[in-house]
């Protein structure tokens, strides 16, 4: 969600940075797990970790979004 970063425009979240950072790494360890024993099972662990890093980033586009679309209404 938008947030005020204290210059008076809308900010983006900075609880999206960190689930962005906690999920990283997270995604990286399964892929590697992967690559390095494709198992159905670490292939699921790929997909799930992959499906949770878009949904964050998604989660992180829609904020840029609004706070341009914001950015742009402040304009004079």
């Amino acid at each position: 969600m938008p947030v005020e970063n204290g210059s008076n425009s809308p900010g983006i979240d900075p609880g999206l940075r960190d689930q962005v950072v906690a999920q990283v790494p997270i995604m990286v360890d399964a892929l590697e797990a992967a690559v390095a024993n494709p198992t159905s099972e670490n292939l699921q662990r790929l997909r799930d970790e992959t499906d949770k890093l878009m949904r964050v980033l998604g989660r992180v586009l829609i904020e840029l979004r609004r706070a341009r679309n914001a950015h742009k209404g402040s304009d004079p």
